[in-house]
């Protein structure tokens, strides 16, 4: 695994453990802290590669979507299994069901995290978003 993809992951997580801790944070009794806990408890479901949904408070975000069929494009380039075309597996659920949510976020434009099918299949009136605004320029061309 090259340090990009560790530090991509850690600060995806990073964002995950945000969510929880705000969550909870403002929490002042144990009755308090059971509700807000019950209230905003996330719900992390990989879906693949990066792709990943993430339940929080009652909105399902779906997070850089790559929901090609199994080897749909070619290997990336300069990876350790650069001959291996990607996805490298199936969707483990229906596309209707990959793409259930309420909002979508694209941490950044590779192919792996916003794909053509995300682009053509997904709900175009779904809140999208993305790192900053020239990403969120992009993405709303391919919209």
């Amino acid at each position: 695994m090259n340090i990009s993809n560790v530090l991509r992951n850690a600060a995806a997580l990073g964002g995950i453990a945000t969510l929880i801790v705000c969550g909870t944070a403002n929490a002042a009794t144990p009755a308090k802290a059971k509700l807000s806990a019950a209230t905003h408890a996330v719900k992390v479901q990989q879906i693949r590669n990066a792709t990943i949904k993430v339940n929080y408070a009652g909105t399902t975000f779906l997070i850089d979507p790559m929901l090609a069929k199994k080897g749909t494009y070619p290997g990336f380039e300069g990876t350790y299994n650069s001959q291996l075309r990607n996805p490298l597996v199936e969707l483990p659920m229906p596309l209707a069901e990959a793409m259930k949510a309420d909002a979508i976020i694209v941490t950044h434009t590779h192919l792996d995290h916003w794909d053509d099918a995300a682009k053509q299949n997904l709900p175009k009136n779904l809140p999208l978003f993305a790192q900053n605004e020239a990403d969120a320029q992009s993405i709303r061309k391919d919209c």
